[in-house]
């Protein structure tokens, strides 16, 4: 790991759940969940607080989109 990137495990809360949620879909399916899938199997309501935080982990270097949708994007540890 190069200094001052977060490791996976460095996310607590809804961010740890949302990169959990993405491995998991990544491995089984192939490809990320759209954020519709992706707030219905974290139980949360809005859509908004789903890209929040998908947001975040794409500023911190967590994870890429390949395009503009969120289901292509790939973790990057």
């Amino acid at each position: 790991m190069v200094s001052g990137e977060p490791s996976a495990g460095a996310f607590h809360g809804a961010r740890g759940a949302v990169l959990s949620q993405i491995r998991r879909s990544v491995l089984d399916r192939g490809e990320a969940l759209s954020v519709r899938e992706l707030g219905a199997a974290l139980g949360l309501r809005s859509l908004a607080s789903v890209v929040y935080h998908l947001k975040n982990l794409e500023r911190s270097g967590a994870l890429v989109r390949d395009g503009r949708n969120w289901n292509t994007c790939r973790l990057t540890r």
